[in-house]
């Protein structure tokens, strides 16, 4: 149970730090040790940002963290792919889910005609 867990959670923040990773080094060759050390080094100290979902802390730890590794042309681009695809896409998938859910419930409950 633990191991299972603990995998499960490994994987997952992985995930999180692979995505600035392989967003990064799709638009420009930073060093890709420096890059990773950095972007898990953002989201830990994202941990402790009192906004929800660290809206707008997140966005600044990026730049600090992760500006100075590319031209600042593809700052804005990078960003926003990152936090589309990290956090808003998963907004999105829940508020359908929930509505589908709440259709699906009033459906099965609706007295017949």
């Amino acid at each position: 149970f633990y191991a299972s867990g603990f995998a499960l959670t490994a994987l997952t923040w992985l995930a999180r730090y692979a995505l600035v990773f392989l967003i990064v080094r799709s638009v420009h060759a930073a060093d890709g040790l420096l890059l990773f050390a950095r972007s898990a080094a953002m989201m830990l100290v994202g941990l402790v940002m009192p906004t929800p979902g660290g809206s707008g802390g997140l966005e600044g730890l990026y730049a600090l963290f992760i500006g100075p590794l590319m031209p600042e042309a593809l700052l804005a681009p990078t960003l926003l792919t990152w936090r589309l695809l990290g956090y808003y896409l998963f907004i999105a998938l829940g508020a359908y889910l929930f509505l589908h859910q709440l259709h699906q419930r009033r459906a099965d409950g609706a007295p017949p005609h």
